[in-house]
């Protein structure tokens, strides 16, 4: 199992990055991206942001957020160039207009604007290993259609989603299935678990308990990357 620090307004971005860089028990960190209503793309802070908070921070210039921790992206990529471990850059759907036959074009315009200003500032740090990844799939589908240098992944929110053949896939913990799992193994994907709170964080603890007696689950187990906000609770159950 791999470790994946999320960062989040639990720790300020010093005392993240430290951990994060120091720690050979974190294998890389997560970046939560959204756009100003200026074109800034920032770094926003979870895990206590809501849906109306994000969309506020949308609405919102650049010069009128009023946190020292919210950074443009290209900043905290300027302070990681010697970062050794990898990037995943979360893209937070944007506040869009509701989809209405009227609106498609201008919903698919907004959005490849979007990813295009995303791999405008990631394309000027080549040394750093960065993956994409979204819960959205119109972004999902954007930037693999846009055929862009980039490894990219899609946190998947619900089953019997519409497929989409990417590199990453990365799971809801209570959406974690054994044959799902070993069927992208299987495949050469790979894997991860997103756990936010304590009961996504029970949901993964439960599905690999004994796993010592169950070769199935200790595959998985030792392929699997955990996403999560409290990577200390990982390392210490399971990096004894």
């Amino acid at each position: 199992m791999n470790i994946i620090s999320h960062k989040n307004n639990r720790y300020n971005n010093q005392d993240f990055f430290t951990k994060a860089y120091t720690d050979k028990n974190i294998g890389g960190v997560v970046l939560d991206v959204t756009k100003t209503s200026n074109g800034k793309i920032i770094v926003f802070e979870s895990p206590t942001s809501t849906v109306t908070e994000i969309n506020s921070i949308q609405n919102t210039t650049f010069e009128q957020i009023e946190s020292s921790e919210i950074k443009p992206l290209e900043r905290f990529l300027s302070n990681m160039a010697e970062f050794k471990k990898r990037i995943l850059i979360n893209v937070l759907p944007l506040d869009l207009p509701y989809l209405s036959e009227t609106t498609v074009e201008d919903i698919v315009k907004i959005n490849t604007e979007y990813i295009n200003e995303i791999f405008e500032v990631i394309k000027k740090f080549p040394e750093l290993t960065i993956c994409l990844f979204s819960c959205n799939q119109i972004l999902i589908t954007l930037i693999k259609n846009s055929k862009k240098p980039c490894n990219l992944g899609w946190l998947i929110n619900q089953a019997g989603a519409s497929y989409i053949d990417l590199e990453i896939y990365i799971f809801q913990s209570y959406m974690l299935n054994e044959k799902v799992l070993l069927q992208q193994l299987d495949n050469k994907k790979e894997i991860m678990a997103y756990t936010t709170d304590s009961d996504s964080i029970n949901s993964f603890m439960n599905f690999f308990k004994d796993i010592d007696k169950d070769k199935n689950r200790k595959r998985i187990f030792d392929n699997i990357s955990v996403i999560t906000y409290y990577p200390d609770i990982f390392i210490n159950s399971y990096k004894k």
